[in-house]
């Protein structure tokens, strides 16, 4: 089981890999423990520092799970909670893409 260090650690890999594509440096403003593992939120450095939309992300929450040691990303078609719940209760329909497994750095959908 991940301990919340672990779970930053790789909410930070993950970033890492987001930047590259989007060439925007990215933070995690806001983060959430749950039961299956830290919801985090991010934004662009430059967002936070100056508030100017132009730089704001279209970026959504998301899970790093303790136990599977893999990320969730949330989608943009409802709140990051209700998904959150619908994963937990097993009725989260997950895309190509939905899972990050960071040791392997690969994209799944299961």
């Amino acid at each position: 089981m991940l301990t919340d260090k672990d779970m930053l650690e790789i909410a930070g890999k993950y970033l890492k890999k987001i930047e590259e594509e989007s060439g925007y440096e990215l933070m995690i403003n806001r983060t959430i423990k749950k039961p299956l593992g830290n919801v985090y939120y991010f934004t662009t450095k430059l967002f936070f520092e100056t508030l100017d939309p132009k730089y704001s992300p279209n970026a959504t929450p998301f899970l790093v799970e303790k136990e599977r040691r893999r990320i969730l990303r949330f989608g943009t078609h409802y709140d990051s909670e209700q998904q959150y719940e619908d994963y937990k209760n097993g009725n989260y329909v997950t895309s190509l893409h939905s899972f990050w497994y960071p040791d392997e750095d690969r994209f799944s959908h299961e």
